[in-house]
């Protein structure tokens, strides 16, 4: 009786996995995963794919648009050994909508445009992973299957493995000596004679500093009387300069007033001077007769001044009269 209900027990159980199993078919193919509106695409990773499994999701920005359908290594030698993980893909392209009525397949613009794949982390529980899509328009597109009938995405690394990268691009052995040497380094600063009187120096400066703070404080009362004094005699020159510069001022507006009257008075005697001295001026032309009629005068007295110069008795005789020849 128990055999048989055992047996009952396990065909139930193979019938419900086989109804699951149809299940599933008919969801994925309910989904658009058929000839017509898939798409088939390949990304080529340099990490490590551990974690990513068959069926694993493709989604871009969250939303699920594919799964991985194979994973592959592909090793190429030419003058160095490379070794990829080729990773498949089918992209379920009725549930990449746009808005426009173009073909939804991913192709050279989308690329272009930016789009990457990565590989991230679906639960860091499992470590399982799935291939996310998105757009870093700043990355380079690396193409490392030009050879293939599908259309290939390229691939950025993840953070995580940008962190990986990094760290393993450190030189341990480097840093560790590097560490030591600062280590020593600082023993040794701090078991020093100077480092161990840094105690007592600071605080003898601190005593000097607080002499020097009392005696500035002890000058500043002893100058404080000269300092009152010199400010109160600043503010009573101030006060005469406040009553004094009005009066200077005023002076000293009336003496341009009349340097100005006695420019005007030089100005005007210029032009009268002017009119004096012009070719057709009537006062000229009196000058110049009068000039002639001195210089005629001047002339008879030289003649005069001759004659007595020959003949002193002329002066009484009377001046002789020339003989005829």
């Amino acid at each position: 009786m128990q055999e048989k209900t055992a047996h009952t027990l396990l065909g139930a159980f193979i019938l419900t996995a086989l109804a699951i199993a149809v299940t599933a078919t008919l969801l994925i193919s309910g989904r658009g995963y058929d000839a017509k509106n898939s798409q088939t695409v390949i990304m080529v990773f340099d990490g490590s794919v551990f974690g990513l499994n068959k069926g694993a999701p493709v989604a871009i920005r969250g939303a699920n648009i594919g799964q991985v359908t194979d994973i592959r290594v592909r090793l190429e030698s030419d003058r160095e050994v490379h070794l990829w993980m080729e990773v498949e893909a089918v992209i379920n392209r009725a549930a990449v909508a746009e808005v426009s009525e173009r073909d939804t397949a991913l192709g050279p613009d989308l690329v272009a445009a930016g789009l990457r794949a990565q590989l991230n982390n679906s639960s860091f529980l499992t470590g399982l992973l799935y291939v996310q899509l998105d757009f870093f328009p700043e990355s380079t597109a690396e193409f490392r299957a030009p050879e293939s009938d599908h259309f290939e995405i390229p691939t950025i690394p993840s953070p995580f493995d940008r962190l990986v990268m990094d760290f393993d691009t450190l030189n341990f052995r480097s840093l560790a000596a590097n560490l030591q040497e600062t280590a020593e380094s600082i023993r040794i600063l701090t078991t020093s004679e100077a480092f161990q009187k840094i105690p007592e120096n600071t605080n003898a400066a601190l005593q000097t500093v607080s002499q020097v703070g009392a005696t500035l404080e002890t000058l500043m009362r002893e100058l404080r009387p000269q300092i009152e004094d010199t400010l109160n005699s600043t503010a009573a020159v101030a006060r005469v300069a406040e009553q004094e510069i009005p009066m200077v001022v005023a002076d000293t507006r009336e003496t341009l007033a009349k340097m100005q009257e006695t420019l005007k008075s030089l100005d005007d005697a210029a032009v009268n001077a002017t009119l004096l001295l012009e070719p057709d001026s009537p006062i000229l032309y009196n000058l110049n007769q009068t000039l002639s009629e001195i210089s005629r005068a001047s002339r008879s007295i030289n003649s005069l001044a001759r004659s007595l110069e020959e003949s002193p008795q002329s002066l009484l005789l009377g001046r002789p009269v020339e003989e005829e020849p």
